[in-house]
């Protein structure tokens, strides 16, 4: 699976994740500071809550402004990993054993609050009952660097451990080099609805925090920004998950 649409934002990449990392973080810091100062005033500078507290106001007045638009490309975000997923449609059928469904889904309004997963699923919900189904979403696969599997996001949320332990194994007997990450809050990505309705999806991207990745959702993440030994990485990496998977 992997999304089609592309959307503009008037925040480019450092400051719209930057703001949510420095608000998640004050957050936290200042919890940590009222439980510090509940036991002693003594703990902490009384001026550190004010502080923490002005940062995390800042950070979310400014992501308040977040705005839309249809100024981007979508290279890297996400028409590398629509070429992966056709890529798959053509080398996987081979290597599934027969009796083994495979469904290669390119979904749209991905970037709308995953919209197009979410109507997809509840139109064919029943076609799942009663059976083992793995779902392998690629999102930003094309960035150039290193295959990325996303296996967790928001807070106490896993994605697919099982799929993940397969593609841990899979990487190694490669010989890529797999980086695991968390997603932070609010990011959304098509694992989130199948995860929610009990379907196991891990989601595969590839990168680094270079030119590439930080054009994302801007009117620079063009077609030459996706790199084909990335891409390569992430098809051999997909196809082999998906085969070992078919034979569980």
């Amino acid at each position: 699976m992997a999304h089609y649409d592309s959307k503009s934002q008037n925040l480019t990449f450092p400051w719209r994740n930057g703001a949510v990392a420095i608000a998640i973080f004050a957050t936290l810091a200042l919890l940590a500071f009222l439980a510090a100062a509940a036991l002693s005033s003594r703990l902490v500078p009384v001026w550190i809550g004010p502080a923490l507290g002005s940062a995390a106001a800042a950070c979310l007045l400014l992501l308040a402004t977040l705005s839309s638009g249809n100024e981007s490309p979508g290279g890297v975000d996400n028409a590398g990993s629509v070429a992966v997923v056709r890529e798959l449609a053509r080398c996987l059928p081979s290597r599934v054993p027969e009796g083994v469904e495979l469904i290669f889904l390119l979904t749209s309004a991905e970037e709308d609050h995953m919209i197009g997963a979410m109507r997809w699923l509840d139109r064919h919900r029943d076609a799942f009952h009663g059976r083992s189904v793995y779902a392998l979403n690629f999102d930003g696969a094309g960035a150039p660097g290193c295959p990325v599997a996303i296996e967790s996001y928001g807070i106490f949320h896993r994605f697919a451990p099982e799929i993940a332990r397969v593609a841990v194994d899979a990487a190694r007997d490669l010989g890529l080099d797999l980086r695991r990450i968390w997603l932070p809050p609010a990011v959304g990505i098509d694992a989130i609805p199948f995860h929610h309705r009990g379907l196991p999806c891990l989601t595969f991207s590839s990168g680094s925090l270079g030119r590439a990745t930080m054009s994302v959702h801007s009117s620079r993440d063009v077609a030459g920004h996706p790199d084909p030994a990335a891409l390569a990485e992430c098809a051999r990496l997909g196809a082999e998950v998906a085969a070992r998977l078919a034979i569980r």
